[in-house]
């Protein structure tokens, strides 16, 4: 499902362009935020590639709740088929990929801007804890 407007700008981002709405910068998700106990296991056994690849982004994601197990398979499944043959990936399944990197935040900084994980109730960072 699509999102309105733009996606959020990432907090160094923020820290570096300037924040003219004067908002709160949420910092990015730390680890553990979720509540989660640990990492999340994959739905299905995995084996091979794919395997590596959750065990490398899915595992290490600690924003991720086991309910997201499901759009994380979708995920690593596409980009495991994109690595074996990209030329052979088709527009539509290209697409289901990046949506489901900017579901589970995998996409980039932009994409687990969304998440909030400490929920913004923190004062405003300093420039020093991204730079320094």
């Amino acid at each position: 499902m699509a999102t309105r407007g733009r996606k959020p700008k990432p907090p160094f981002l923020k820290l570096v362009t300037g924040n003219p709405g004067k908002r709160p910068i949420k910092s990015d998700p730390a680890p553990g935020g979720n509540g989660n106990s640990g990492p999340i296991d994959p739905p299905v056994r995995l084996s091979g590639r794919q395997l590596v690849l959750w065990n490398q982004f899915v595992r290490t994601a600690s924003w991720l709740a086991p309910h997201d197990a499901p759009a994380a398979l979708v995920w690593v499944s596409l980009y495991h088929e994109f690595e074996i043959n990209p030329a052979g990936m088709v527009a539509g399944k290209i697409a289901q990929l990046r949506a489901a990197a900017s579901e589970i935040g995998v996409g980039g900084p932009g994409s687990r801007a969304r998440f909030g994980a400490d929920g913004g109730n923190k004062e405003e960072d300093s420039a020093a804890s991204y730079f320094g």
